[in-house]
């Protein structure tokens, strides 16, 4: 892909398929249980909580499918913004440095996680622009990465408390959530070498493809 033909690209995340499938399916599956309850309860009560009990996971399935935004991430010729339920970040593609998929040592064997991590030169420029709702949300998300870097000493105990006290980066200060936010991409940085990280779920294909889309816009980005 070369700066003359770069084009916006839109990637809806593959956690949005089925939605309409789930939705309705639990629906009626619901119904018809709570219909059939209505003449079997009493001498099948725990086959019939049972039954309303799955029809319910699937419905929830499907409404958790629909609530999820319909785009993960846009791609354009300057930059690369990504979407979540409770807001979004963006960072130009001059901004980062690297992008490869997420990597650790478990059990003696190199692994691949569920993640392609961003490597960027200015945090405070992402930090401008995400909210504290979303950077609280990432918090909660990246808790499992944070777990495995401890347990396999990628990081210390003490550097994985959270921190919400404010924090200067680059002469600007933040605070509440997204102080801690800030903090936890720096940590992140020393246990696997990125600052962001894209899970796997939010493309609409593979990690390698993934990654391989992504490299062809950040190779090909405006000289500055």
């Amino acid at each position: 892909m070369t700066q003359s033909n770069r084009q916006k690209m839109t990637i809806r995340p593959i956690t949005k398929r089925n939605q309409l499938f789930l939705t309705m399916f639990g629906s009626i599956l619901l119904i018809m249980s709570l219909l059939i309850a209505t003449f079997f309860w009493r001498d099948y009560k725990m086959q019939m909580m049972l039954i309303i009990l799955a029809s319910m996971v699937v419905l929830l399935s499907g409404v958790a499918k629909l609530i999820q935004p319909d785009v993960s991430f846009i791609l354009t010729a300057d930059r690369l913004r990504f979407f979540h339920k409770w807001g979004q970040w963006y960072t130009p593609w001059q901004n980062i440095i690297r992008i490869d998929q997420v990597q650790s040592e478990i059990h003696g064997q190199r692994a691949q996680l569920p993640y392609l991590g961003i490597k960027i030169k200015s945090l405070a420029a992402v930090a401008k622009n995400i909210s504290p709702r979303l950077a609280n949300k990432l918090l909660h998300e990246q808790k499992e990465l944070l777990t495995l870097a401890v347990k396999t000493e990628q990081l210390s105990l003490e550097q994985s408390l959270l921190h919400f006290e404010p924090i200067v980066i680059e002469g600007e200060t933040f605070k509440g959530p997204v102080a801690a936010w800030v903090h936890r991409c720096q940590i992140l940085n020393q246990g696997f070498g990125f600052h962001l990280y894209l899970p796997e779920d939010a493309f609409d294909r593979d990690l390698d493809a993934s990654l391989t889309l992504l490299k062809s816009y950040l190779e090909s980005k405006p000289i500055s």
